[in-house]
C-alpha cells in the first residue's frame, strides 16, 4: 500500500518537483506551494495522510526503489518513474485503502472525528457497566468537553446509543476487508479491552506501520464521508461543522488577502497594505485560484496569453512552469503561467 502509493506519487509528479514534494504532501506541509503541487498533480487523496512520517524511512524507500530500477534519477532530487516502475503500478493497481484516502477533503476533520469517536467508545463502554475510573485515551480539553456535553444528552438512553453505535458501525465494515474490519476495532479501547498500538497491529497483521496508519484513515474518511452524506443524527454531531469552507482550507495569509480581493484591492495596493512583497501576494492569488474554480484570472491573465501558455505546455509535456516560462520568455508572466496550471487542474477535475 504505502510502496505503491510513493511509487504513485512520484509518477504523477514526473520529475517536475523533487523528492521532498511528494513527502511534503504526505505530511500535509502547510506550503502553498505543497497545496499547489497536490493539487497540480491530483493527488489530494494523499494529502496529510501520514502526517508523521518519518523522512529517513521515505529516502530509504526511494533507495529501494532505486535498486529495483522502479525509478531513473533525471536530476539532483528528482526522478522519474520507468516503465518498470509504471510496469509495477499497472500490474498491482491501486489498493483497496487508497480508494478509501480523501486527504485535502478531511485533514482538518478526521483528526477531531477520531479523537471523539475513540474517547467516546472508551467512556461510554466503561460508563454503562458502572465504572467511572479509567485514564481517558485522549487527554485534549477540547474532546474531553466535547463528550461530556455528548454524555449528559445522552445518559439516560446511553445503552441504547451504544446498541445503536454497534450496529452501526458493524454495518459499516461489513463491505470490507476482514483484515481492515479488525485492525479497525483493535484500534478502539473499550471496557476490559485495551486498543492496540499502531506496532502491535503491524506484527498481528503483517503489514507496515504506514500501511496500518492508512487502513484506519481511510476507514475514517469513508466513515465521516458516509456521515455527511446520510445526516447521520448518531454520530453527526462528531464531525466538525463548515470544515469545506474555503477558509479553512487557504492558508491564513492566503485567506487574508482574499479579503482585500474582494474589496476591490490589486496587487500593489495589497502588498503595500499588508507590507509585503508583490511576489508573496501573487503566490496567494495562485492559492486562491486553485480553491476557488469560478475564480476569474482575466484581471492577471489575457485569453492570448493563455493560449500561449497552453500550447507550450503541449508542446514541451510539462506542468513545469520554469520550462514553460523558458519556451516563452519574456512573453508572459510567472504569475500567468501559474493561473492558467490552475485553471487546467479544475477542468481536468471536473
Amino acid at each position: 500500500m504505502f510502496e505503491w502509493l510513493c511509487l504513485h506519487g512520484l509518477n504523477q509528479i514526473n520529475g517536475d518537483r523533487t523528492l521532498s514534494a511528494f513527502y511534503h504532501i504526505m505530511t500535509g506541509k502547510r506550503s502553498i506551494q505543497t497545496i499547489q503541487d497536490t493539487r497540480l498533480y491530483q493527488l489530494e487523496k494523499y494529502y496529510h495522510v501520514l502526517p508523521a512520517l518519518d523522512r529517513h524511512k521515505y529516502d530509504e524507500l526511494i533507495l529501494s526503489f532505486e535498486s529495483k530500477n522502479w525509478i531513473k534519477k533525471i536530476a539532483d532530487q528528482k526522478v522519474i518513474v520507468t516503465e518498470k516502475g509504471r510496469a509495477f503500478l499497472t500490474n498491482n493497481p491501486v489498493s483497496a485503502v487508497n480508494h478509501l484516502l480523501e486527504g485535502l477533503e478531511y485533514y482538518l476533520v478526521a483528526p477531531i472525528f477520531i479523537a471523539r469517536f475513540e474517547l467516546a467508545v472508551q467512556t461510554y463502554t466503561h460508563l454503562s457497566m458502572n465504572q467511572h475510573a479509567f485514564d481517558p485515551i485522549q487527554q485534549a480539553t477540547d474532546v474531553q468537553q466535547f463528550i461530556k456535553q455528548h454524555y449528559h444528552l445522552h445518559r439516560s438512553n446511553l445503552n441504547d446509543w451504544l446498541t445503536q453505535l454497534y450496529q452501526r458501525i458493524h454495518k459499516y465494515l461489513l463491505p470490507f476487508q476482514a483484515c481492515y474490519a479488525e485492525i479497525f476495532v483493535e484500534r478502539l479501547t473499550a471496557y476490559q479491552s485495551s486498543g492496540q498500538s499502531i506496532q502491535q497491529l503491524t506484527a498481528k497483521h503483517q503489514l507496515s506501520n504506514e500501511d496500518v496508519e492508512l487502513i484506519l484513515l481511510g476507514l475514517y474518511h469513508q466513515l465521516i464521508k458516509q456521515i455527511e452524506q446520510s445526516s447521520d443524527d448518531l454520530l453527526g454531531s462528531f464531525v466538525l461543522l463548515n470544515h469545506q469552507e474555503d477558509g479553512l482550507k487557504l492558508t491564513r495569509t492566503a485567506a487574508i488577502t482574499s479579503r482585500y480581493l474582494a474589496r476591490g484591492f490589486d496587487i500593489e495596493a495589497i502588498a503595500t497594505h499588508r507590507n509585503l512583497k508583490q511576489s508573496t501576494i501573487e503566490d496567494h492569488l495562485v492559492e486562491i485560484c486553485y480553491h476557488r474554480s469560478q475564480f476569474d484570472i482575466r484581471p492577471y491573465v489575457t485569453e492570448a496569453a493563455e493560449e500561449l501558455i497552453l500550447a507550450a505546455i503541449d508542446e514541451r509535456h510539462t506542468y513545469k512552469v520554469a520550462t514553460i516560462k523558458q519556451a516563452l520568455n519574456d512573453t508572459v508572466s510567472y504569475l500567468a503561467i501559474r493561473l492558467v496550471l490552475a485553471k487546467i487542474y479544475h477542468r481536468k477535475k471536473h
